[in-house]
């Protein structure tokens, strides 16, 4: 969708409009003779006069006559050199300029080959570049160009061609159109496999701009006025009509760019080894109604986040992210998914070869409670979204998190592993103030060198404090305290005894009171 940019139109010192029709006649009768150049030249010194005397209407007629003439004759080398003679002749008019690139835009797709094509939409984006008035025709032209590109297996070219505009700052075009070539930037990236710039054009949406929050109130329904009159009445009910529709499409096109966004964060996090990030990607995608509400779909993305999460390394969010995943509802229909998780909350020391078998349907996506998504229902089959289905939007659900035919799978599960072993660690560092490292590699399932090279990563991590003494081969697992430490303990001491020994006194006074009250009588 295109918002229309107004510019102020120059004022008109003198009009040839009758000039110009005669002109046009007779450039056409040169055309039509087979003499393109001398038609051309037939009109180029009145688009001077009409350039000059700020005629926009005589001028854009003779410039996208032109265009014409050139394309009739098919000759598309002169079309192109006056197309860019006529856009930085001195003096042009913006408008005018506009309405010729409309023009030749629609004649991309007659080109009679494709090097042709692309030479000839690489002349037009030279001429949009940095015009306000076609910034919605420069970005159809780089996406004809990227998947020219792409259909001819140059990725890299296809991407440079996209990373080109920086649609953020076109004020001409929507959100919903900024944010669908932002997603096409970031897709190409990922093609190229450059993540560090994949990431950088993912800052460029606010994830704000998911949450609905961006819908024009203008759609609301609610803010409809209606007027006492009954054909007043009618009209404003199509209008709410209309509304309601407009506000449907425009939360599917939010919900679709929701799902291609987030699916593209978690790859993105998947290859940076961001496990937290992914988590908390599929956690928001587990938010979303669209999700939420199909009952074979909500499983698989809430399985994948407490996954993500668990592989993790610890820290206070990564726990109290955990936390929040086990207190959810929905994860008790899923029970071994909810074992999973109360695995690396407990105090228990976990099995390796335990949690291989007991868990194992889970980690590899065969979990009882979660249905096939292979024939998930259409979403939005009504909408512009091509009869795109929810799964195919979310791809990563369909890649496997474990997996031993794959480098990503082999990783993640050398990751569950150092996960298993670090928590093992800390449940010990819990019940033993000192222990042998020999008996702690025992407890792990370690040698003693790997067992000592984990334990000193969770104290750089500041996960436990450990002091080893290497002649003894004792840990110490209780931490020192400090001067102030000690002193404020010793001062709680102080002021214990010393209000025992006054209760002391008191008691002590009090009998002596009751026994001189009994000898008295």
């Amino acid at each position: 969708m295109e918002t229309e940019i107004l510019l102020p139109v120059p004022k008109m010192e003198r009009s040839y409009e009758l000039e110009t029709k005669e002109a046009l006649q007779i450039s056409n009768d040169f055309a039509a003779a087979g003499n393109l150049h001398a038609a051309i030249e037939q009109l180029l010194p009145l688009e001077k006069k009409t350039r000059k005397a700020s005629d926009v209407a005589s001028n854009s007629a003779i410039l996208t006559h032109i265009v014409e003439m050139c394309f009739s004759a098919s000759n598309w080398t002169v079309l192109c050199e006056q197309l860019t003679t006529l856009s930085e002749s001195h003096g042009k008019l913006d408008q005018s300029i506009s309405q010729m690139v409309k023009k030749a835009i629609t004649f991309v797709d007659q080109t009679p080959d494709q090097e042709t094509q692309i030479e000839y939409i690489i002349t037009l984006r030279k001429i949009t570049e940095g015009r306000m008035l076609n910034e919605a025709e420069r970005v159809q032209l780089t996406r004809r160009l990227a998947g020219i590109y792409h259909g001819q297996d140059k990725i890299e070219q296809a991407s440079e061609v996209m990373q080109e505009d920086q649609i953020e700052t076109y004020g001409s075009l929507d959100k919903h159109t900024k944010v669908e070539f932002i997603l096409e930037q970031m897709q190409m990236c990922l093609l190229c496999s450059d993540y560090s710039r994949m990431a950088i054009v993912s800052r460029k949406i606010n994830v704000s701009y998911f949450n609905g929050t961006e819908v024009d109130t203008k759609l609301n329904p609610t803010n409809t006025k209606l007027n006492s009159s009954d054909t007043d009445a009618k009209l404003n009910q199509n209008d709410s009509t209309d509304a309601d529709t407009k506000l449907k499409k425009t939360q599917e096109i939010l919900v679709k760019h929701k799902l291609q966004y987030y699916d593209l964060m978690i790859k993105l996090g998947v290859h940076m080894d961001q496990f937290l990030q992914v988590s908390m990607h599929y956690n928001r995608l587990f938010a979303t109604k669209a999700i939420r509400n199909n009952a074979s779909l909500w499983p698989k993305v809430l399985v994948r986040a407490v996954i993500f999460c668990v592989l993790a390394k610890y820290d206070n969010e990564q726990y109290d992210l955990l936390q929040r995943y086990i207190s959810l509802e929905e994860l008790d229909k899923l029970p071994q998914c909810n074992d999973f998780a109360r695995l690396f909350v407990s105090k228990n020391l976990i099995v390796w070869a335990d949690m291989l078998r007991n868990f194992a349907s889970l980690m590899r996506g065969e979990d009882s409670g979660i249905d096939s998504i292979n024939n998930l229902p259409a979403f939005n089959a009504d909408s512009s979204s091509a009869h795109q289905s929810i799964s195919d939007l979310l791809t990563v659900i369909r890649e496997p998190i474990f997996s031993e035919t794959t480098a990503t799978g082999t990783k993640h599960l050398k990751s569950i592993q150092d996960r298993a072993i670090e928590h093992n660690i800390r449940v010990i560092s819990k019940y033993y103030s000192r222990i042998s490292l020999e008996r702690l590699a025992q407890l792990v399932s370690l040698d003693v060198a790997s067992a000592e090279e984990k334990l000193c990563g969770l104290v750089v991590d500041g996960s436990v404090y450990a002091k080893i003494d290497r002649p003894r081969q004792i840990i110490n697992f209780v931490q020192p305290k400090s001067v102030s430490e000690t002193l404020d303990v010793w001062v709680s001491d102080v002021n214990g005894l010393l209000g025992l020994v006054e209760k002391t006194c008191h008691l002590v006074e009090k009998e002596n009171i009751l026994y001189n009250i009994a000898h008295c009588k």
